[in-house]
This record gives C-alpha cells, structure tokens and sequence, in this order.
C-alpha cells in the first residue's frame, strides 16, 4: 500500500525471485508509468526458511493511492477480500503510510487488526533483511 510509482510491484518481484529463489520471471507487471498496477494482486503460501526458522505469508501487490487517503475504505474494500486477513500481521511500504501513520494505526486499531512494519520505502525492509541475514 503506497503511492503510485514507490516501487511496490518491483519489491514484491525481489521477494519471490531474489529472496524466495523461485524462478518464475516478474511476478507482478512493472513500469515506469503510474497507475499500471490496476488491480490488487496476490500469491498465497509462500514459505522462507532461515536460520532454522519459517515464515509463512501472502504477498500483496496493491495499486498506488493518488488522491484520496481513506484507510477505512482500504480496509474494507482491499483488505477484507483476503480470508484470514484479520488473522495475519498487516504491513505497509511508502510515504502515504508512513507520513499519515497515526491515522493509518487509529482504523487498524478500530478494526482490531495487526500491524506489522510501516516503511517509507522499499529500501527501508531490504537493507534490514540483508543486513540481518548477512551476518
């Protein structure tokens, strides 16, 4: 969840191909034009093994937000399509997150959902994860 051109549907490529090691080519269609991403897409059940530890999640590649910032509405018409979402801890990439993040929290904590981590940018959870995993 982001602005558009922040680098979402990129990120989520780098996750299943440089990360995951599956081979499967660009995941998530990617362009130097906003608003390509049109619609929310999904991969169920990946699974990353590290260090004797495993972690089970869904990726989600959502369109960017241009104009109106609702995060009611995203809850209720992006997230509630996923079974199970409220279930699962709920992360966040880009500045419209990261910069109205108290707002964003407030209708997470409204709908008892959980948050995970809200970055500014994609760059943000890929230095930490090298940085972590690089030791």
């Amino acid at each position: 969840y982001g602005p558009p051109n922040a680098g979402k549907s990129t990120l989520a490529n780098i996750i299943i191909k440089d990360i995951l090691g599956d081979n499967i080519g660009e995941m998530f269609a990617t362009s130097s034009i906003e608003h390509e991403t049109r619609e929310v897409k999904q991969v169920e059940k990946l699974e990353l093994k590290k260090n004797g530890k495993t972690l089970d999640f869904s990726l989600i590649d959502t369109p960017g937000i241009a104009t109106k910032i609702d995060f009611e509405d995203f809850v209720k018409n992006q997230l509630s399509k996923y079974m199970g979402y409220q279930n699962e801890k709920i992360s966040f990439v880009g500045s419209i997150s990261w910069f109205f993040k108290p707002q964003l929290l407030k209708v997470m904590e409204h709908y008892h959902l959980n948050t995970g981590v809200i970055y500014r940018s994609p760059m943000e959870g890929l230095i930490q994860y090298h940085q972590k995993n690089n030791r």
